[in-house]
Parts: C-alpha cells; sequence; structure tokens
C-alpha cells in the first residue's frame, strides 16, 4: 500500500465516522461497483488519465457515472479529490483499503 492510498482512505473513514452502519455499507457496494468500472474499462481509463480533456469534462463524465451507480457524496468527494490530483485511478486502492480498515474497526479480520 502506497503512502497516498493510506492518506485517503483515513481521510474516507474519518468523513464515513458519524454516518450509519447501513449508510456505509450502501457507500461502499456502490463504491466497488464503480471501481470494477474503472479497473474493467481501458477507454474509460485512458480518457481520465488524458491531457487533453479538461477536468470540467472528466467531472461531467463521473457525474452521470456517480448517478448511474448512485454513488454517495463521500465517495464522490473522494473521487473528485484524486481527479484534482491526477490519480483517479487510486478510487479502488483506496476504497479497498478503506473497507479493510473498517472491517478491521468493527472486530471483522480477513483470512486467506
Amino acid at each position: 500500500m502506497t503512502r497516498a492510498v493510506s492518506r485517503y482512505s483515513t481521510a474516507l473513514l474519518s468523513v464515513l465516522a458519524t454516518r450509519s452502519p447501513a449508510e456505509i455499507a450502501s457507500l461502499f457496494s456502490a463504491g466497488e461497483r464503480v471501481a470494477e468500472l474503472l479497473a474493467d474499462d481501458e477507454e474509460l481509463r485512458r480518457f481520465l488519465l488524458s491531457p487533453f480533456f479538461s477536468f470540467s469534462e472528466k467531472k461531467t463524465v463521473f457525474v452521470e457515472l456517480a448517478d448511474r451507480f448512485a454513488l454517495g457524496a463521500p465517495l464522490r468527494d473522494l473521487f473528485f479529490t484524486l481527479l484534482e490530483a491526477r490519480r483517479p485511478l487510486l478510487f479502488g486502492p483506496v476504497l479497498n483499503e478503506a473497507q479493510r480498515r473498517h472491517r478491521a474497526s468493527q472486530g471483522i479480520i480477513e483470512i486467506e
């Protein structure tokens, strides 16, 4: 895990701290679907990383995706922050790390 993933996941968890467990589960579920899309769609990744498209154009496309997947405000804000920092592909890793930390805080331990 990179320092950036750690910092962003910590920030996300601090935003989610006041949310109900059901809301957090819903946010994570929607975020997973968006992360899968980012991982699977090469054209979308190229678009988001391209210097030829403005932040505004990229944000407009992502807002449509976020609406389609019912992505909540905390995860939208995370994505826009990552997009502005030119790190949109960290969305999935940040989400995964935040989920791992959240589960650990609930006493749920992952085993392999």
